[in-house]
């Protein structure tokens, strides 16, 4: 399956409010902690009950994130931003068995919400920010935080 969760609006309209809650500073809420946390802590918990829920001696699930900003028409990997050059972009490629992906993107394992907002941290120190009227750090970029999930049955091989 295949799943996109978009914030669209002007600076300063609460994007990174909703999709991370109150107060982001890499600590964000987690559901049961305040109604108030954002999307993506509710989606990743979810994610990561039903991966407990579902787990057996048959199956095991490999969860990896990759963080990417798209600026000026460049994509930067957010995760390790010397991978390319300053003015040079990740490769964006197409295939049956992935569809579109970024084979040069750094993937990290994420075995948890908490890794999983760790790891959105890391990258969002690197994003390009500058102040405008309405927000004093406001991002000059498009970002997107990729989670991929492989789940392998261990008795056939098969992913």
């Amino acid at each position: 399956y295949n799943a996109a969760v978009l914030a669209y609006g002007q600076t300063g309209s609460g994007k990174t409010h909703t999709m991370l809650g109150p107060g982001y500073d890499g600590n964000a809420l987690r559901p049961g902690e305040s109604g108030d946390a954002g999307i993506l802590p509710r989606i990743l918990n979810e994610l990561f009950d039903a991966i407990r829920a579902s787990e057996s001696a048959k199956f095991e699930y490999v969860v990896r994130a990759s963080f990417i900003e798209i600026y000026r028409e460049l994509v930067k990997d957010l995760l390790n931003p010397g991978i390319v050059k300053e003015r040079e972009s990740l490769k964006i490629r197409t295939d049956e068995a992935r569809g579109i992906h970024l084979p040069q993107a750094t993937e990290v394992p994420i075995n948890s919400v908490d890794d999983a907002m760790n790891t959105l941290k890391i990258g969002s120190d690197h994003r390009r920010t500058a102040e405008t009227g309405s927000n004093a750090r406001s991002s000059r970029s498009h970002s997107i935080f990729l989670v991929t999930v492989m789940k392998h049955n261990t008795e056939t091989k098969a992913t």
